[in-house]
């Protein structure tokens, strides 16, 4: 088990922060999930590129690739518990994502194998992307990728989430599992490819979207925990 759940007061379970300011990421006790005295407040505003990329802002602590432990080739079962929280009005840039837990490649550069966020739908809606199988090393473009949408986006709550992923490259052997809140969103069974071939992918959370010239973001996440079954990763009731 892999606790990354923000207790210790500071972001120390975490390997490193990506983001442009120290003021990007907080420590916060408002808003506080029952049974979590302490959330992650993370901040996107204007301007806020990393790595010198132009066209994204971000915020995001980085889980290390050994608490995070998807290898290239892995095909391990693993499970994910986490619970954030969307102030009222969040609406990502029109045409943008909006991601705030992804598992992204290890190569430096295409999409993350799986996210979760937000679609820039009016009303907008919660949304899980999933890419594998294979990377383009021209164009970048996943050779199996797929999107689901869970309804519309409910504010000012702690959204629980309990993810299992079966990793592999094969869509035959990838599985994905999701509920919310407890309701079961897309069952254990779910097919997908959900890591390139030759690449591992390491866990990281935060706020990370298309960059916006006019908008400033802000998420909460609490209670982030990896194990080897659901009860290793319940959240406290």
């Amino acid at each position: 088990t892999a606790v990354l759940d923000y207790q210790t007061g500071d972001f120390s379970q975490y390997e490193r922060l990506d983001e442009n300011r120290p003021e990007q990421t907080n420590i916060v006790t408002s808003p506080a999930r029952h049974g979590y005295p302490y959330s992650a407040q993370y901040i996107t505003a204007p301007g806020d590129h990393t790595f010198g990329i132009l066209d994204t802002d971000r915020a995001e602590a980085r889980v290390s690739n050994t608490n995070t432990n998807v290898p290239a080739g892995c095909t391990s079962e693993q499970w994910y518990g986490w619970s954030t929280y969307y102030p009222f009005g969040t609406q990502p840039e029109p045409g943008q994502f909006l991601y705030t837990t992804q598992w992204h490649h290890l190569a430096s550069s295409g999409v993350p194998n799986i996210a979760f966020g937000i679609d820039p739908t009016v009303p907008p809606r919660l949304k899980l992307a999933i890419r594998g199988q294979s990377l383009d090393p021209v164009t970048l473009a996943p050779g199996w990728e797929k999107y689901w949408y869970f309804g519309t986006v409910p504010y000012d709550t702690w959204l629980d989430y309990l993810v299992y992923i079966k990793w592999s490259s094969d869509p035959a052997i990838g599985r994905i599992g999701v509920t919310v809140n407890g309701t079961v969103l897309l069952p254990v069974t779910t097919p997908c490819a959900n890591l390139y071939a030759g690449l591992g992918s390491a866990m990281k959370q935060g706020l990370y979207r298309g960059a916006s010239a006019t908008l400033t973001h802000t998420v909460y996440h609490t209670g982030t925990v990896r194990g080897d079954h659901a009860a290793a990763v319940a959240l406290r009731s």
